[in-house]
């Protein structure tokens, strides 16, 4: 398997529109709320940027990869049928 079909390069490859404006909307928003925090103290200011941005970036990607997760896991995410599982009779 190539590198170019592992996450998170599939996951960004199916849905472009979504990383192509969530991606830069993440970092000039967390940018945008770390000026706000500066004049007050610089270190609280980059734990804002730092806090947004690592929100902001499990939001836009978790929800989109968490299908193709299950998908490669199998059918561990559905619990087995009863009519399958053998059983022993006496």
């Amino acid at each position: 398997m190539r590198l170019r079909d592992q996450e998170p390069f599939a996951t960004i490859r199916a849905h472009p529109v979504r990383f192509w404006v969530g991606i830069p909307g993440i970092f000039f928003g967390g940018i945008a709320l770390g000026f706000l925090f500066v004049e007050r103290s610089l270190s609280l200011a980059i734990a804002v940027q730092l806090a947004v941005q690592t929100i902001g970036f499990l939001l836009l990607y978790v929800p989109v990869a968490r299908p193709r997760w299950r998908g490669e896991n199998g059918s561990s995410a559905a619990p087995p049928d009863d009519r399958t599982v053998p059983r022993d009779r006496p």
